[in-house]
């Protein structure tokens, strides 16, 4: 994959990094739980998309306890 989807793929980093399709973090949620509800509500009031977004979604997944979870804008 290369070009702009490779660039939405974040990997595994030690924080919240905004705008990755897929992305892990090893910080705990309450770390960047704020930025992300901020980014979705945001990212639902200003679509990049030509169409309008009544709202955005994430699904969140700690690999270690295996409980699964989204966050609504």
């Amino acid at each position: 994959m290369c070009g702009f989807a490779a660039s939405l793929m974040g990997g595994t980093s030690d924080h919240y990094i905004p705008d990755m399709v897929l992305h892990g973090c090893t910080q705990s949620p309450k770390s960047w739980e704020a930025n992300l509800r901020r980014d979705l509500s945001l990212a639902s009031h200003h679509s990049l998309l030509d169409q309008e977004v009544s709202e955005a979604v994430c699904i969140v997944a700690n690999i270690d306890t295996w409980f699964v979870y989204h966050i609504i804008s």
